[in-house]
């Protein structure tokens, strides 16, 4: 009996698909994930952006997303609310990913959000939404002296040509002090 009624919600389900004339492709790539986690320092700021994408179907979509877990670390700095056209390539979720200066080294924080899509509202058409959970991440690293700057770099370098050329300039002289001296004894000489 209760294969009868699982096999009765089935077909009602794929009745309900292919009767449906809304059909769309709504999507979003995501660059972390929990096999791909976010590696931060503490004190470090970064902005990432996670791609929605409408390319096939029939309607532009309306998208909310809703930060769900990693409020102390992350905000939706893109807003809330996307309208996605049809054949939209890209249109970026954009989360500020902010670690505390005072995190420790191995501390992990997780970031979910979710993404609810439905197409745009056509007159008698079923409206089938497309739900998406982003999940993902973040590890603090032991955190690691700055770089340093292009100046700094050049400064050694600097002094360093400096000297170099203060030593040629003194051989020079010396080696000229001694050919003169050279010459004036031979000619004292002769």
């Amino acid at each position: 009996m209760g294969n009868i009624n699982n096999l009765k919600i089935a077909v009602i389900i794929v009745m309900f698909c292919l009767v449906s004339t809304n059909v769309f492709a709504f999507a979003i790539s995501a660059p972390y994930s929990k096999d791909n986690p976010l590696s931060m320092q503490p004190g470090e700021t970064k902005d990432i952006s996670f791609v929605m994408q409408n390319l096939e179907g029939d309607s532009d979509v309306n998208a909310v997303v809703s930060l769900l877990e990693g409020k102390e670390i992350a905000e939706i700095i893109s807003g809330t609310t996307y309208s996605i056209p049809l054949g939209t390539v890209e249109r970026n979720i954009v989360l500020r990913i902010s670690i505390p200066s005072d995190a420790s080294a191995g501390n992990n924080y997780n970031v979910k959000f979710s993404v609810q899509s439905s197409p745009v509202d056509k007159e008698g058409d079923i409206q089938l939404g497309v739900g998406y959970n982003v999940d993902f991440p973040v590890i603090v690293l032991e955190k690691t002296a700055p770089a340093p700057s292009p100046q700094e770099i050049e400064q050694p370098e600097k002094s360093g040509m400096i000297w170099i050329i203060v030593l040629i300039v003194a051989i020079v002289i010396v080696i000229g002090l001694i050919i003169w001296l050279v010459k004036r004894k031979k000619a004292h000489y002769a």
